[in-house]
This record gives structure tokens, sequence and C-alpha cells, in this order.
């Protein structure tokens, strides 16, 4: 068996917002697209990590991110799926702190953060 390196980074982007005002062009943008194989866990991965909550194995984490009947059925992407994670000041998930009540609309995330981190979930099926 060939051992391979893992590796995970930690980053955190900052600007300095004193001088701006609270609108959408004021807001730390990142946009990340995720791409790879059929079944590597890219739809799964995007789903931990902007609905916090843990996989049970079964698909439960990208259920999420599912926007039709037969992607459900079959557990796989069949579009281009986005998915936004917003983060306050002290660079802790909005999107946390929001579902207390209930999921989180795009535009609630975005007006109580700072930065937003955008996901676009690639197909993985070769054309």
């Amino acid at each position: 068996m060939l051992k391979q390196d893992r590796f995970i980074c930690e980053f955190l982007v900052r600007k300095d917002t004193n001088k701006l005002l609270k609108n959408l062009s004021s807001l730390i943008q990142l946009r990340i697209a995720v791409a790879g194989n059929v079944d590597a866990g890219k739809s799964t991965t995007i789903g931990v990590l902007s609905q916090s909550v843990v996989d049970d194995g079964d698909g439960y984490a990208r259920q999420y991110l599912f926007t039709h009947k037969h992607e459900v059925q079959t557990g796989r992407s069949s579009s281009i799926g986005m998915e936004i994670l917003g983060f306050n000041t002290k660079g802790e998930s909005v999107n946390d702190a929001l579902k207390k009540y209930k999921a989180p609309s795009w535009p609630e995330i975005i007006e109580n953060s700072n930065k937003i981190v955008t996901f676009f979930d690639l197909c993985g099926h070769e054309k």
C-alpha cells in the first residue's frame, strides 16, 4: 500500500473594515470550486462545512445541496450547485448562529456576515 502525504491548511483572511460601510461591496468574498472524480465526497464536504452537520456515511450532509429529485434518489449531483458560508468579525460561522431558529436564507447570511465563502459544487462525471 502506497502511503500518501496529506496536508491541512488553515487561513484567516482579514481586512481593515474601520472605514468601510456595511454593504455588499465591503464584504470579503472567497469563491471555491470543488472538483474531483465521481463519489470523491465533494457534495458531502460542502454539506458538512456549510450546514455544520456530521455525515452518517449514507449521504446525510449532501442532501442539503441537492436541488433535483433524481439527485436525492441516486445520491449524485447532476448540476452545478452553490452554497455560501458566512463569518462574522470574530471568525465564527454566521450560518450556525442563524440556524438556531430556522434555516437561514442567503440574504440573512450576507446581512450578518463580514466574510462570505461561496462553494461551487461541480459534477464528477465525464461528459
